[in-house]
């Protein structure tokens, strides 16, 4: 059996919707925060940053493994588009559950770094948002280990 084009989308749906979280996450946050005044606002623009290079991170990496899968079903090697497929979404989670595991470990020290010479009150609401998105980010990429196994069964299904 062949990977169909109805696999790749069922395989790609849980993925988007975690791009459009990623995506409206900032948005939402600047949205929230406004009304709270300019230091919150300047510490949660900051703390997007951060966040999203994180996220930029893992595209990159998701964006290398759709060479390597074209590659092997063009090959025809349906057991190295399990291993990439499978590859790409080990590697994207050590990543980010990596770098979220730092950030909550060193997120006052990078904040500082960040916000060299910022008011005092925006450096704490920077920390503090930091630490919380971190910890949730951190246990959202611990999760994403469900939809691996999802994604890989269908894959093998499909390569069966």
């Amino acid at each position: 059996m062949q990977l169909t084009r109805k696999t790749m989308l069922k395989m790609m749906i849980p993925m988007l919707i975690d791009q459009l979280f990623i995506t409206f996450l900032p948005m939402v946050n600047t949205i929230v925060v406004s009304k709270l005044g300019q230091n919150s606002l300047s510490g949660v623009s900051i703390i997007d940053q951060v966040n999203m290079m994180v996220g930029y991170i893992v595209i990159a990496i998701a964006f290398g493994a759709m060479v390597v899968v074209a590659q092997c079903t063009g090959k025809g090697d349906t057991e190295g588009v399990y291993r990439a497929v499978k590859q790409s979404y080990t590697s994207s989670l050590y990543i980010a559950v990596g770098l979220s595991a730092f950030m909550v470990i060193f997120s006052a020290p990078v904040v500082g770094l960040a916000l060299r010479g910022a008011d005092p009150d925006m450096q704490a609401i920077a920390d503090a948002l930091a630490e919380l998105i971190c910890k949730n980010t951190f246990i959202h990429n611990c999760s994403r280990k469900t939809i691996i196994k999802i994604d890989s069964q269908l894959v093998r299904r499909a390569t069966a």
